[in-house]
């Protein structure tokens, strides 16, 4: 094993190694041979007790930098290293270094071929190391005893009294403290500037600084002091000043941090909330447009024209045939060739549509059985999808745990109101980050830190970042929020949209009574919706046998003999369409608007299974193809006078119409 105690000190001079010696053990004798003073040395290096009690005994600048030093592989960091994030004078720095060298917690080694000339590196004995790590897991404070106000509460009784952190005592001066009222005075107490410097981080951290971000951004505090801020605001039981090591956790974090507890932190965003976001500039909302345009996508498919290149990607002249067939978006936060790649992506990755060996898509039987669900499942099974989605930024096993974290959270917040935008990244990283023992996060990414050189790459503001883009980009894409504009286009805020919130459930049925949606029909084959409550799923009807021509606070459809044939083809039949036109309809439907729609029903092609052996349709052209066609001429028994087939008798016919479906015939 490298750097050892033994290895390390058997470089040491016989002087040192006495100095050492006596360091430890507090002895002016010491063994006169130079074998059993190492073993000696060794024998306290490795005691648990003797190891904090030494430790306790180091100043607070030595102990910080041999804190850094165990946070690094190896226990091993170059002395310029040190000295740049120790936030001290270099000379400083080094007088550190040199007294940890005495003492034995530190020796200087070679930096190995790829060190600087002239640089000096130092490293912590490999078992003295192990000992100091084992003895902070005892005695430092978990992210959840440093995050949260109940954890710092039961870490403070659990140091008074062993068991003291269940205590009843402990429970009731949390609900004390935790009360919004009591928060926001203890936070109003503050004298400024330090106030003021507080509120920021609060709103624009999420209540969580780094020392290095202090230091890259500016306050109007000139000086990172954390041992006063950490008295102000552990007095008050507000916060803390610690040092969070999150590398196990997978986590880019090593430094001294200023907390605010969890609890004062959703206080106080939550007061803020209240208080109001001003409305945007501008809001986009999109509805179902995302579901829609899956099944625009599936008919491309179902008609056998979407073909692909060798490796696996759409031909561009098929892209961009099927990019006029979809409903455009009309958003900022994604392109129509991204709403593209997302629903292709998302009909593989579901087993919507196969690749035959023909090098053209084909519908699978999840993909036929897609119009037949309800807008509720496609809205699930998309949002399932765009929970476990790769691809998008961040540590993909933190992001999935936020995103789930974020659904529940989202349930909370009331509908139609605006909220900034980082309001609920902020919340959601502080509930991961208190949970993360009890998630047990560090388990999973030992294996990356044991068998491959891993760097957590994801800082704690990247995870807030990162998810915010997840919202914008696939929360927003499936319209269950709207994003809000301010002048300069910047996205400043979000709220859940009516179709989220019916969707998760949070506008009860008895308020949309009443609200029933509305559409005129006018004889130029224009369709005008009104929205009501229950709009959503007559929007995703419409989008299945219409053209969407505007949408805005009304939406605009036309019936068109293309969108119609469109519509049968997909198993939407006839008697369907005009029972939607007029279910819905205020005034009467004009005739020649029922009329057009028989008309081009009928030049559709629809099969009409009767008695379960006749199959007729008016156009003859259809029927034909339905006698020769390989697998279902040999059902056919006899071709009567009128041109309709007839069947053999021991034909299931559900099983018969699922097979002139699977195959692209439209059957009624």
């Amino acid at each position: 094993m490298p750097n050892t105690i033994q290895e390390l000190l058997t470089k040491r001079r016989d002087g040192q190694l006495l100095e050492i010696y006596r360091h430890w053990d507090g002895a002016t004798s010491a063994p006169e041979q130079r074998s059993e003073l190492l073993g000696a040395i060794r024998r306290m290096m490795t005691d648990a007790c003797t190891v904090q009690a030494r430790w306790s005994a180091l100043a607070s600048g030595a102990c910080r930098l041999l804190q850094r030093l165990l946070r690094e592989p190896g226990y091993r960091r170059s002395l310029s290293d040190l000295q740049q994030h120790a936030g001290a004078s270099e000379l400083l720095v080094e007088s550190e270094v040199a007294e940890l060298e005495r003492t034995g917690f530190v020796c200087e080694v070679d930096g190995g071929g790829w060190a600087e000339v002239g640089e000096r590196y130092y490293v912590v004995p490999r078992e003295l190391g192990d000992a100091l790590v084992e003895h902070f897991k005892r005695t430092e404070r978990s992210a959840y005893q440093s995050l949260t106000l109940k954890g710092w509460l039961e870490h403070l009784a659990e140091a008074k009294e062993p068991g003291g952190a269940s205590s009843v005592r402990t429970r009731q001066t949390y609900k004390l403290l935790s009360t919004p009222h009591a928060m926001a005075k203890r936070l109003a107490s503050l004298e400024e500037p330090l106030a003021g410097f507080v509120q920021r981080v609060i709103t624009g951290f999420g209540g969580m600084l780094t020392r290095d971000a202090f230091r890259r951004l500016r306050f109007d505090l000139e000086v990172w002091d954390g041992a006063r801020w950490r008295e102000e605001l552990e007095k008050r039981s507000l916060g803390t000043v610690a040092d969070l090591a999150l590398s196990r956790y997978g986590i880019h974090l090593n430094d001294e941090v200023l907390l605010l507890f969890t609890e004062v932190t959703l206080a106080t965003l939550e007061v803020v909330g209240e208080a109001g976001c001003e409305t945007p500039a501008r809001e986009c909302a999109l509805g179902v447009d995302l579901v829609s345009n899956v099944s625009r996508f599936l008919t491309s498919v179902l008609d056998r024209s979407v073909r692909f290149t060798v490796k696996g990607e759409i031909f561009k002249t098929t892209e961009r045939k099927i990019l006029d067939a979809l409903i455009p978006v009309s958003s900022t936060e994604i392109e129509a060739r991204d709403v593209l790649e997302f629903v292709y992506r998302f009909c593989l990755g579901r087993r919507l549509v196969d690749r035959t060996g023909e090098r053209v898509f084909s519908l699978s039987l999840a993909g036929r059985k897609w119009e037949a669900q309800s807008l509720e499942e496609k809205l699930r099974t998309l949002l399932e999808h765009v929970v476990e989605e790769k691809g998008l930024p961040g540590e993909h096993y933190h992001q999935v745990r936020l995103r789930r974290i974020l659904l529940r959270i989202l349930k909370r917040l009331e509908p139609m109101r605006w909220y900034r935008a980082m309001h609920l990244p902020f919340v959601v990283r502080n509930h991961y980050l208190a949970s993360l023992e009890e998630l047990k996060v560090d388990e999973f990414f030992a294996s990356r830190f044991q068998y491959t050189h891993y760097t957590p790459m994801e800082g704690v503001q990247e995870m807030c970042w990162n998810l915010l883009t997840w919202m914008r980009r696939r929360l927003h894409l499936l319209g269950l929020i709207d994003i809000g504009y301010d002048e300069a286009a910047r996205p400043v805020a979000f709220r859940l949209s009516r179709l989220g919130a019916n969707f998760l459930g949070m506008i009860p049925a008895g308020e949309l009574e009443g609200q029933r949606t509305h559409l005129i029909v006018n004889p130029d084959y224009e369709v005008v919706l009104f929205p009501g409550g229950d709009e959503f799923a007559v929007i995703h009807a419409l989008d299945r046998f219409c053209v969407r021509e505007k949408s805005d606070q009304l939406y605009h459809f036309r019936l068109t003999e293309e969108s119609v044939r469109r519509a049968i083809g997909e198993g939407f039949p006839q008697e369907e369409i005009l029972s939607t036109l007029r279910q819905h309809a205020r005034v009467s439907i004009p005739q020649n608007v029922l009329f057009s729609v028989s008309e081009w029903s009928q030049r559709a092609g629809v099969l009409r299974l009767e008695s379960g052996t006749l199959l007729s349709s008016d156009d003859p052209y259809v029927i034909d193809r339905v006698r020769t066609h390989p697998e279902l001429g040999k059902f056919v028994v006899e071709v009567l006078e009128d041109g309709a087939l007839r069947l053999k008798h021991d034909l299931d016919p559900k099983r018969l119409r699922e097979l002139l479906k699977s195959l692209g015939f439209p059957v009624e």
